[in-house]
């Protein structure tokens, strides 16, 4: 069986932190990648976020796995911590950073996954303009981030993809062609 990522999200019990760890490593062979994982400061900091989150990109690094990251009002925050441990296969998932943040993790080459606001968050949108195409990935952010209030479900990724491939110029069908190969790139244990 592979696990298509495992990880301790910042509102997990951090007490089981020692035993997710020691999991991943046991299971390593069956792993994609180490996720969701990160830092979620909406209304404040948390201190002790930091150091589960530093402990999985360490531990992602020495198993040569990517990490799949949330930065919930926290772009800054996380990618000062990934370029500190020497994080090299990283995912930002419905990344919500600043330009000069899009800026960092590009140069960084992390790579960044586009939820289905993209149809109608202009923020999304100037987001997506700045990244070069071997850098995006799709998602849905299911249950929430969809296109509009309500439930969202990963049958609107189709729709996704066209938002995407609008902003690029290019036909739906070749975007999904680079999803694809993106993905495949830095989940290279996925079959797709």
């Amino acid at each position: 069986m592979v696990y298509p990522e495992i990880g301790l999200a910042p509102y997990s019990d951090l007490g089981q932190l020692e035993d997710m760890l020691r999991l991943i490593q046991e299971r390593r062979s069956e792993i994609v990648g180490i996720g969701e994982i990160g830092l979620d400061y909406p209304w404040e900091k948390h201190p002790e976020q930091v150091e589960p989150f530093r402990r999985q990109v360490r531990l992602a690094k020495k198993l040569g796995l990517p990490v799949t990251v949330h930065s919930r009002s926290a772009g800054k925050y996380v990618l000062d911590i990934l370029e500190e441990e020497g994080a090299e296969r990283v995912h930002l998932h419905s990344f919500g950073g600043s330009k000069k943040d899009v800026r960092r993790a590009v140069s960084l080459g992390y790579y960044f996954s586009i939820n289905c606001r993209v149809a109608v968050s202009r923020k999304i949108q100037d987001m997506v303009l700045m990244l070069p195409e071997d850098l995006i990935l799709l998602e849905t952010d299911s249950p929430v981030l969809g296109l509009a209030p309500g439930r969202n479900e990963p049958a609107n990724l189709a729709k996704n993809a066209e938002a995407v491939s609008k902003l690029l110029k290019v036909k739906p069908e070749e975007f999904e062609k680079i999803a694809e190969e993106n993905s495949k790139r830095i989940f290279s244990r996925i079959d797709l």
